[in-house]
């Protein structure tokens, strides 16, 4: 579930007005976070699939910082690092992570892109392109070092920042037709592992069931992915418009 961090200091100046002196309560927000590479963003072109796949990267470096201007000052954004506590049972050191686990969704088989083209100057299928960028991007945080606990380890790149604690990535797959279609995936990602030298089944999938082969078929398209599936969403404006 969720956690809640309650903050007392009779000092502060909301504190000092509440009778337990409380000045603060923080929620956390979301368990997990999907990063697109599809239509929600609109990577329609060579420079923004390059932009998404940079952001994708750096995420799982766990050194991605944006800056923008609020007023007259610049206001800087990064990764928030983990929660350290200590425990008022055992008063042994407790961790959690201080970010939602992130997947990242992949755009469907069936696209094209001629973002990369063949020997033959043939546009290429965009699945492909995503399933192999965004495994090479997660490849940072596959290969950090460290126990796989929410403070994780030292990737070398001066970031202790991890994604998943059990050394996977989770790329989200939309518009598959069916268990077939799961399968191919699948096998796509075995081979992007052997090519980057991953872990097997260190890429998981998440199947999204927004077509009707799909959704009639669902028990066998999980059977398909049963090594692999993390995640299933149902996308229901496919259902409503």
């Amino acid at each position: 579930g969720l956690h809640v961090e309650v903050h007392v200091d009779r000092t502060h100046a909301i504190g000092k007005t509440h009778k337990a002196g409380v000045c603060d309560v923080v929620l956390e927000a979301a368990v997990s976070t999907i990063q697109d590479c599809e239509d929600s963003v609109a990577a329609v072109d060579a420079a923004d699939k390059v932009r998404v796949y940079k952001n994708w990267c750096k995420l799982m470096k766990g050194d991605l910082v944006a800056q923008f201007k609020k007023g007259d000052k610049t206001i800087e954004r990064r990764l928030a690092a983990d929660r350290h506590y200590t425990s008022a049972a055992t008063g042994s050191p407790m961790h959690l992570p201080g970010r939602a686990i992130l997947l990242v969704r992949n755009v469907g088989i069936h696209m094209y892109t001629d973002v990369v083209v063949d020997g033959a100057n043939n546009a290429i299928p965009e699945g492909l392109m995503d399933a192999l960028m965004t495994a090479l991007g997660a490849a940072h945080d596959i290969r950090k070092s460290g126990s796989g606990g929410a403070a994780g380890g030292s990737d070398g790149g001066g970031s202790g920042i991890r994604n998943s604690r059990t050394g996977s990535a989770y790329l989200v797959k939309p518009k598959m037709h069916g268990p077939e279609e799961v399968r191919y995936t699948c096998d796509v990602y075995r081979a992007v592992e052997e090519h980057l030298k991953l872990p097997l089944n260190a890429l998981k999938i998440g199947i999204m069931d927004e077509e009707r082969r799909t959704s009639v078929n669902l028990g066998h398209c999980i059977a398909a992915a049963r090594e692999r599936v993390a995640f299933i969403n149902t996308g229901f404006l496919d259902r409503t418009g």
